[in-house]
Protein backbone atom coordinates (compact mmCIF):
# COMPACT_ATOMS: atom_id res chain seq x y z
CA UNK A 1 0.00 0.00 0.00
CA UNK A 2 1.52 3.67 -1.00
CA UNK A 3 -0.86 5.91 1.20
CA UNK A 4 -2.06 5.04 4.61
CA UNK A 5 -2.57 6.44 7.65
CA UNK A 6 -0.33 4.46 10.20
CA UNK A 7 -0.61 1.03 8.28
CA UNK A 8 -4.67 1.37 7.54
CA UNK A 9 -5.86 2.20 4.41
CA UNK A 10 -7.42 5.64 4.13
CA UNK A 11 -11.00 5.46 3.13
CA UNK A 12 -11.58 8.63 1.68
CA UNK A 13 -8.88 10.81 0.02
CA UNK A 14 -10.48 14.07 -0.09
CA UNK A 15 -9.53 15.13 3.63
CA UNK A 16 -5.89 14.26 2.92
CA UNK A 17 -6.28 15.68 -0.13
CA UNK A 18 -8.12 18.82 1.12
CA UNK A 19 -5.25 18.92 3.58
CA UNK A 20 -2.41 18.91 1.51
CA UNK A 21 -3.53 21.83 -0.64
CA UNK A 22 -4.11 23.99 2.30
CA UNK A 23 -0.48 23.32 3.51
CA UNK A 24 0.52 24.39 -0.15
CA UNK A 25 -1.56 27.35 -0.35
CA UNK A 26 -3.66 26.02 -3.54
CA UNK A 27 -6.95 25.89 -1.67
CA UNK A 28 -9.13 26.93 1.67
CA UNK A 29 -11.73 26.27 3.55
CA UNK A 30 -14.81 29.33 4.17
CA UNK A 31 -17.74 29.77 6.05
CA UNK A 32 -20.64 28.47 5.32
CA UNK A 33 -22.79 31.54 6.89
CA UNK A 34 -20.67 34.52 5.74
CA UNK A 35 -21.34 35.96 2.28
CA UNK A 36 -20.71 38.76 0.25
CA UNK A 37 -23.65 40.42 -1.45
CA UNK A 38 -23.69 38.73 -4.61
CA UNK A 39 -23.85 35.50 -2.31
CA UNK A 40 -20.57 34.08 -2.79
CA UNK A 41 -18.57 32.81 0.26
CA UNK A 42 -16.39 35.21 1.37
CA UNK A 43 -14.36 34.70 4.92
CA UNK A 44 -11.30 32.38 5.12
CA UNK A 45 -11.52 30.36 8.13
CA UNK A 46 -7.93 30.45 10.56
CA UNK A 47 -6.06 27.33 11.27
CA UNK A 48 -8.61 26.70 14.19
CA UNK A 49 -11.26 26.95 11.34
CA UNK A 50 -12.88 29.83 13.14
CA UNK A 51 -14.92 32.38 11.48
CA UNK A 52 -12.88 35.45 11.49
CA UNK A 53 -16.10 37.59 10.66
CA UNK A 54 -19.29 35.57 12.88
CA UNK A 55 -17.07 33.49 14.96
CA UNK A 56 -18.38 30.02 13.80
CA UNK A 57 -16.28 27.01 14.96
CA UNK A 58 -16.19 24.37 12.30
CA UNK A 59 -14.65 20.70 13.51
CA UNK A 60 -13.09 18.04 11.46
CA UNK A 61 -16.11 16.16 10.90
CA UNK A 62 -18.36 19.76 9.80
CA UNK A 63 -15.72 21.64 8.24
CA UNK A 64 -16.08 24.52 6.10
CA UNK A 65 -16.31 24.83 2.32
CA UNK A 66 -13.46 23.89 0.67
CA UNK A 67 -12.71 25.61 -2.14
CA UNK A 68 -9.55 25.10 -3.84
CA UNK A 69 -7.60 22.62 -6.41
CA UNK A 70 -8.94 19.21 -6.92
CA UNK A 71 -7.72 15.72 -7.79
CA UNK A 72 -9.27 16.07 -11.14
CA UNK A 73 -7.44 19.33 -12.34
CA UNK A 74 -3.95 17.85 -12.38
CA UNK A 75 -5.68 14.85 -14.45
CA UNK A 76 -6.33 16.99 -17.07
CA UNK A 77 -3.02 19.10 -16.85
CA UNK A 78 -1.16 15.95 -16.66
CA UNK A 79 -2.97 14.56 -20.27
CA UNK A 80 -2.06 18.11 -22.01
CA UNK A 81 1.93 17.71 -20.98
CA UNK A 82 2.40 14.22 -21.40
CA UNK A 83 1.39 15.07 -24.84
CA UNK A 84 3.01 17.81 -24.98
CA UNK A 85 6.21 16.21 -24.11
CA UNK A 86 6.16 13.56 -27.13
CA UNK A 87 3.77 10.56 -25.91
CA UNK A 88 1.57 9.40 -27.90
CA UNK A 89 -2.05 9.25 -27.42
CA UNK A 90 -1.75 5.46 -26.58
CA UNK A 91 0.71 6.12 -23.48
CA UNK A 92 -0.68 9.16 -22.34
CA UNK A 93 -4.13 7.33 -22.25
CA UNK A 94 -2.53 4.12 -20.10
CA UNK A 95 -0.45 6.69 -17.88
CA UNK A 96 -3.64 8.85 -17.01
CA UNK A 97 -6.87 5.84 -17.25
CA UNK A 98 -8.37 7.05 -20.06
CA UNK A 99 -10.45 4.16 -22.26
CA UNK A 100 -11.18 6.25 -25.10
CA UNK A 101 -9.57 8.92 -27.59
CA UNK A 102 -12.31 11.13 -27.72
CA UNK A 103 -12.14 10.98 -24.18
CA UNK A 104 -8.32 11.65 -23.91
CA UNK A 105 -8.50 14.58 -26.75
CA UNK A 106 -11.25 16.72 -24.45
CA UNK A 107 -9.05 16.42 -21.39
CA UNK A 108 -5.61 17.30 -23.02
CA UNK A 109 -7.49 20.04 -24.86
CA UNK A 110 -6.16 18.40 -28.41
CA UNK A 111 -9.09 19.09 -31.31
CA UNK A 112 -8.26 21.30 -33.73
CA UNK A 113 -10.33 24.19 -34.64
CA UNK A 114 -12.23 22.11 -37.73
CA UNK A 115 -12.72 19.07 -35.04
CA UNK A 116 -14.45 21.52 -32.86
CA UNK A 117 -16.53 23.29 -35.58
CA UNK A 118 -17.57 19.60 -36.82
CA UNK A 119 -18.93 18.60 -33.18
CA UNK A 120 -20.23 21.96 -32.46
CA UNK A 121 -22.56 21.11 -36.07
CA UNK A 122 -23.09 17.92 -35.45
CA UNK A 123 -24.50 18.69 -31.82
CA UNK A 124 -26.60 22.16 -33.19
CA UNK A 125 -27.92 19.43 -35.50
CA UNK A 126 -29.19 17.31 -33.15
CA UNK A 127 -30.91 19.74 -31.02
CA UNK A 128 -32.33 21.06 -33.75
CA UNK A 129 -34.12 17.64 -35.24
CA UNK A 130 -34.73 16.74 -31.31
CA UNK A 131 -37.05 20.12 -31.41
CA UNK A 132 -38.27 19.28 -34.37
CA UNK A 133 -39.84 15.96 -33.08
CA UNK A 134 -40.99 17.99 -30.40
CA UNK A 135 -42.86 20.39 -31.96
CA UNK A 136 -44.31 17.52 -33.99
CA UNK A 137 -45.41 15.09 -31.48
CA UNK A 138 -47.11 18.00 -29.04
CA UNK A 139 -50.99 17.61 -29.17
CA UNK A 140 -53.19 19.78 -28.91
CA UNK A 141 -55.97 20.29 -26.44
CA UNK A 142 -59.38 19.89 -28.30
CA UNK A 143 -61.46 23.42 -27.65
CA UNK A 144 -64.48 23.39 -25.53
CA UNK A 145 -67.43 23.97 -26.96
CA UNK A 146 -69.71 26.62 -25.08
Amino acid sequence: MIFHNGGNAIRDYRKCWHTVCLTNGLGAYYCRECRNEEGKLNSVLDAHRKCPNCGERYTAKHPGKYIGKLVHDFRRTASHELWKSGNSIEECMAVTGHKTDAMFKRYADLFSDEERKAMQQATQLKRREWREAQAQNVVTMPKRAM
